[in-house]
């Protein structure tokens, strides 16, 4: 992160942009975390970049929930600043060990997608650099940064991932993080094409409820089949993503499948899903 603050302090110089830095304090470190907000404090007083931080306490700690905290303050401060961009500094091992995060939990292409270098206005432009390229950087300019200690403890999964499992793939894979974020790239532009494919297909929607024929989804392909059906549920509102597993999309597909049933009514997340002979309805429970 201090590296790509100093490429970015010298880029603003050159094409004049305002840069804003957002820091975290989340307090899991101790006097670690304190010293870590006091680095950034001093580099960008000295350079003076104006710094945003939060003060965090967080109930829980895992991974997901920091990084809700994390995303939550970013853009609230890019609205604040009325800026054009998150910029975030994952690089190729970050997404090395995304995709193997991803692969481990069962994720499809979307999954196996990883971090996207510009995702809406979130951008990654460190992402195909190697640690040791960013590390050389660092060293080569003087630019300070400090490690944070409890990356080396396997509390979270993508530790484990980081400290075990990868240093044993290069054993025999010595380039493996560059052979994945390559794999990377091509399942984000295979996906973007399927994407693509799945938005043609024709529905229609109200502000709680889509339909389509079922005689045009059976016409599908499978894989455009299991999308399409992941769309119109993401499509609804106050849909939880962490609620719609494979399992699921599966379930309500092989419902669509079985002969005998033109009448379907199937409950979950808050939606139903409804079969009446061609016409198929999801739409939002009624609390």
């Amino acid at each position: 992160s201090m590296v790509l603050l100093d490429v970015f302090f010298h880029l603003s110089s050159k094409y004049t942009f305002t840069l804003h830095v957002a820091h975290v304090n989340y307090h899991l470190r101790g006097k670690e975390s304190d010293l870590d907000e006091k680095l950034v404090k001093s580099f960008c007083l000295e350079r003076k970049i104006p710094l945003h931080t939060l003060q965090a306490y967080p109930l829980r700690k895992d991974e997901n929930a920091l990084r809700n905290i994390r995303f939550r303050f970013f853009r609230k401060i890019l609205a604040q600043t009325h800026s054009d961009a998150i910029v975030l500094a994952h690089h190729q091992d970050d997404q090395a060990e995304t995709l193997l995060l991803h692969l481990f939990r069962g994720g499809g292409k979307k999954g196996l997608s990883g971090m996207r270098v510009k995702d809406n206005n979130v951008i990654r432009p460190f992402l195909f650099l190697s640690k040791e390229d960013i590390l050389t950087y660092a060293q080569n300019g003087n630019i300070p940064f400090r490690i944070d200690q409890s990356n080396k403890h396997s509390k979270f999964t993508r530790n484990t991932i980081r400290n075990i499992y990868l240093p044993l793939i290069r054993n025999t894979y010595p380039t493996i993080s560059k052979l994945l974020a390559q794999t990377s790239l091509i399942m984000s532009e295979e996906d973007a094409f399927l994407e693509e494919i799945t938005k043609q297909c024709i529905y229609e929607k109200t502000s709680t409820t889509i339909s389509f024929s079922f005689v045009q989804w059976k016409s599908l392909h499978k894989a455009i089949q299991r999308r399409f059906l992941r769309f119109c549920i993401f499509t609804l509102p106050h849909t939880s993503k962490n609620e719609i597993s494979f399992s699921l999309i599966e379930e309500l597909s092989n419902a669509l499948e079985h002969p005998k049933s033109k009448k379907q009514k199937i409950t979950f997340a808050g939606l139903i899903f409804e079969r009446s002979d061609d016409t198929i309805r999801l739409f939002v429970k009624e609390n």
